[in-house]
């Protein structure tokens, strides 16, 4: 092996690097990689979900066919956001997380690999359970009793690998490398896990309650439908804002290592993340949604909801400042990871018009001043709309981060135009896919899935939304495809070089990531000198060995 001045620890031979395809392999790289892949696949059958049921909404389809709004609605609900987004995220950071610490592998690592599984048959099962007339809506029993037992073995095997997401962080950190010294993405996800945690088992528990009521008779299979709360705190705010946890940490690394600084504030954006983690909490805390659903009028909530663009303007802020600050050349990675922080500002700013009915209403009984709600959007397809808006700056910053680390995860660098037109393909598909919600609700249409009546100008312009986003994320996942079957590069640090300890590693990585322990001393590790003191002692050695030899 050889070491660069910057401490950069590269080996010579990188057939050894992990292959995605090592199907049993129990390699934390291997088990993302796999969750990244199965996840953009489980996503497009998810939108193509949506857009049928957007497409049956309209007032141009036959009312007979509404009886399937209800199952194609949860169906892509479950599958873009347990079997897309969240498993999509999820891999990125089994990949990245271990390596930014210094680990050699996550912990509970055959836990982790396993969960990859029973995730993998569990949405499976969930699929083939809808396709079988079953889940929310459904009108057999077996296979109503079957989507039950799926999104069970979802929702488990998402909590499995989030703690052991959780407990590497915890317990498998490098020497040195105290919490406040850990890289943002590494921060974020930590936050991301936890929130997670709480937020899945709280879903669990009401599937687990669903199948009783379900079992006992007290939800008969014509009113199947009444399931369709169990998973809906998950689509509404601010939970669905746990999405755009795990992106703001990508963020703040990639303006780092693209904008060639270090930014400043770092206990301040930590501490946005955590506070954006605690109010994606709260709706778990206020309601239990299959027996008492999310109470958008809830002062408390309305209060968290309206927090939140101010939480993301001051982390924006805060970014802006240190690119303006300092010249540097924008890169895919950088200008998408730019958009998608603007999309999310955006997603979260549009929930303030949501609060605006709530807030009269509570000064009219609360004083004697006489007010009107300019907008009402209780029960209607705006708040569907916010959704699409934060599940597309998810997509986004996923896209940024794939493109950031691609030499990590593949040994080279994703090709710059495919790049972009990903990007825009998913900013203009979220763009429409949300504006016509959000429009909509504001025009009075009812949420889905009960918006058999909804305009069908709003309806196709959902449609087409839906459309682009398949076309950017099928685009994004063929490039990825075509990386993983490609010859790996080499061992070398290709492109662009962060200061974190994913980049004092080979390009991809090989089985256990370092070869040497890293000893951390700051939050720019490659800075510091002796990242790798078992590496100068043994250069030491040499040298000491070579003047004894000359002295003979």
């Amino acid at each position: 092996m050889s070491s660069t001045a910057s401490g950069i620890i590269q080996t010579k031979n990188s057939t050894s690097a992990v292959s995605p395809f090592s199907f049993f392999s129990l390699d934390h790289k291997a088990t993302g990689l796999k969750f990244v892949a199965a996840a953009s696949f489980f996503l497009l059958v998810g939108l193509a979900a949506l857009a049928a049921a957007l497409f049956k909404s309209s007032e141009s389809v036959a009312p007979d066919v509404s009886d399937y709004i209800v199952q194609l609605w949860s169906a892509s609900g479950e599958a873009v956001v347990f079997a897309g987004v969240l498993p999509l995220l999820l891999g990125i950071g089994l990949y990245i997380v271990p390596l930014q610490i210094g680990a050699a592998a996550i912990a509970y690592t055959r836990g982790a690999a396993t969960a990859f599984w029973l995730w993998f048959f569990g949405v499976t099962l969930l699929v083939v359970s809808y396709l079988l007339n079953g889940g929310p809506g459904g009108g057999k029993r077996d296979f109503v009793a079957l989507w039950f037992v799926a999104l069970a073995m979802v929702l488990i095997g998402l909590i499995w690998v989030m703690i052991a997401m959780a407990a590497s962080i915890f317990a498998g950190r490098a020497q040195g490398m105290l919490l406040e010294r850990a890289p943002y993405t590494t921060w974020a996800f930590l936050i991301f896990s936890l929130a997670g945690l709480v937020l899945l088992s709280v879903t669990a528990a009401e599937l687990l309650l669903g199948y009783v009521r379900f079992e006992n008779g007290l939800v008969a299979l014509v009113d199947s439908g009444q399931l369709l709360p169990i998973t809906s705190s998950f689509f509404t705010p601010p939970a669905v804002y746990i999405l755009c946890l795990p992106i703001l940490g990508v963020i703040a690394d990639i303006v780092e290592v693209h904008g060639g600084l270090v930014l400043k504030g770092r206990a301040v954006l930590m501490t946005l993340i955590g506070a954006l983690g605690s109010i994606a909490l709260s709706v778990s805390v206020l309601s239990f949604a299959s027996v008492r659903s999310v109470n958008l009028d809830s002062m408390l909530l309305v209060g968290l909801i309206a927090i939140v663009p101010l939480v993301i303007l001051l982390f924006l802020g805060g970014i802006m400042m240190a690119l303006k600050s300092q010249k540097h050349t924008p890169t895919p990675p950088l200008v998408i990871s730019i958009v998608a922080l603007l999309m999310n500002l955006a997603s979260v700013s549009v929930s303030l018009l949501g609060v605006l009915d709530p807030v009269i209403q509570f000064l009219k009984a609360e004083t004697t001043i006489e007010l009107v709600s300019p907008i009402k959007v209780g029960g209607t397809a705006f708040y569907d709309g916010v959704y699409f808006l934060v599940v597309g700056s998810a997509l986004l910053g996923s896209l940024a981060a794939v493109a950031h680390w691609s030499v990590k995860l593949f040994g080279r660098q994703i090709k710059a135009p495919v790049t972009y037109l990903s990007a825009f393909l998913l900013v203009l598909g979220t763009a429409s896919l949300g504006a016509a919600n959000v429009i909509a609700g504001i025009d009075d249409a009812q949420a889905m899935p009960t918006s058999v009546d909804t305009k069908e100008i709003y309806s196709l312009a959902g449609v087409f939304g839906v459309v682009l986003l398949f076309a950017g994320v099928g685009l994004a996942g063929m490039a990825v495809i075509s990386q993983l079957l490609g010859k790996n590069v080499g061992s070398t640090t290709l492109g662009w070089k962060g200061l974190s300890l994913e980049w004092a590693t080979a390009s991809p990585p090989v089985l256990g990531n370092f070869a040497l322990a890293p000893v951390v001393s700051s939050s720019t590790p490659l800075s510091d000198e002796n990242v790798f003191p078992a590496l100068e002692a043994t250069k030491e050695n040499e040298d000491q060995k070579v003047l004894t030899a000359g002295g003979k």
